[in-house]
């Protein structure tokens, strides 16, 4: 068992190396001045907001809004401050010297694998996370991980850093898409769904229409009747819809030019990216919160029926596993919604 552990543990290593290289390749080759960020961006967030988890507050409520809102100026001074940073050296890089040829060439290639380890060390601490929340007897290597003084000291912050990405995910998507862009994606899919539900109505209730679906259903000869006339509405829903869809591409294309006239202003840009990035970021917290009352929603329902009180201590040992994580915790004992529960 030892010499398995051992040649397991080679394998990694050797993983490891390769990922490392592969990253330092492709870093290379793309440059620092188009890498992505994320990893500074994520670690500078977390940074900041991992400090306001440690001061005491006079409310559960309270210290909820104070850590959500350090997550929330934390990520975007951080994602200000990274874009000014990266056009200040964008430009820098236009003086083609060696000097700054071989910065961006080295620097996007650590930068690529400082990033690739990164993602692998929060990878595997939320294996060991969920592991040691699931696992009463986990195999020798993944417990000789548990134990290792690098998971005792950093790994708790595993599934910090990970909530902290999406969150610095969401404002950077919402603010380069803009509110308006969304607004209007979200009109339009919603216009699409009603050309389908239209179609059928308008099929089943407009009697030229439903003429129409019976002499298309006429030509299904051998068919059943119920199957012909089924697949006659159908073909004829989806005539009309094309109809309608035909409309809703017209004016998204009218739209999308009225939209490019607006966007041209920068203060609108600005504006309508920085709505739609505090229109994500609040979706998401409000898609924690909601994770967290439905694990204790279930931890009661498991309590209170005899036959879902096997799963009690794993709810337990998942929360109690998941908690250690103090940004977690935070969204966790401190949720708004969780004294609502019955």
């Amino acid at each position: 068992m030892d010499l398995l552990a051992i040649e397991l543990k080679t394998w990694v290593i050797i993983a490891v190396a390769a990922v490392a290289a592969v990253c330092f390749f492709y870093g290379a080759l793309r440059r620092f001045s188009r890498m992505s960020w994320w990893g500074i961006e994520t670690l500078a967030a977390f940074g900041i907001a991992l400090p306001f988890t440690l001061i005491p507050y006079p409310s559960p409520l309270v210290g909820f809004l104070a850590v959500v809102g350090a997550l929330l100026a934390g990520s975007a001074g951080v994602l200000a401050v990274s874009g000014t940073v990266r056009s200040a050296f964008r430009r820098s890089t236009k003086k083609r010297t060696w000097v700054t040829k071989t910065a961006n060439v080295l620097g996007g290639g650590l930068l690529a694998v400082g990033e690739g380890v990164l993602f692998l060390l929060v990878l595997c601490g939320i294996a060991l996370v969920f592991t040691e929340a699931f696992t009463e007897a986990p195999p020798a290597l993944l417990q000789e991980g548990l134990s290792s003084p690098v998971y005792k000291a950093i790994g708790k912050y595993a599934l910090d850093v990970a909530l902290v990405f999406l969150l610095v995910l969401g404002l950077k998507g919402g603010f380069k898409l803009g509110f308006g862009r969304y607004l209007w994606a979200g009109l339009t899919l919603f216009a699409s769904f009603l050309a389908v539900f239209g179609s059928l109505l308008l099929v089943l209730n407009v009697p030229f229409l439903s003429s129409f679906a019976g002499k298309i259903a006429g030509l299904a000869s051998g068919v059943p009747p119920f199957f012909a006339q089924v697949a006659g509405v159908c073909a004829a829903s989806f005539l009309v819809f094309l109809v309608f869809f035909v409309l809703i591409i017209i004016v998204t294309v009218l739209v999308s030019k009225v939209f490019a006239k607006v966007n041209r202003s920068r203060t609108v840009n600005i504006l309508s990216g920085t709505l739609q990035a505090a229109i994500v970021f609040f979706v998401l917290v409000a898609l924690f919160m909601g994770i967290g009352v439905g694990l204790n929603a279930l931890l009661g329902a498991a309590s209170s029926q005899e036959a879902l009180a096997p799963a009690v201590p794993y709810i337990e040992r998942f929360l109690a596993a998941v908690c250690r994580s103090p940004i977690i915790a935070f969204f966790h004992y401190s949720n708004p919604l969780v004294p609502l529960l019955p």
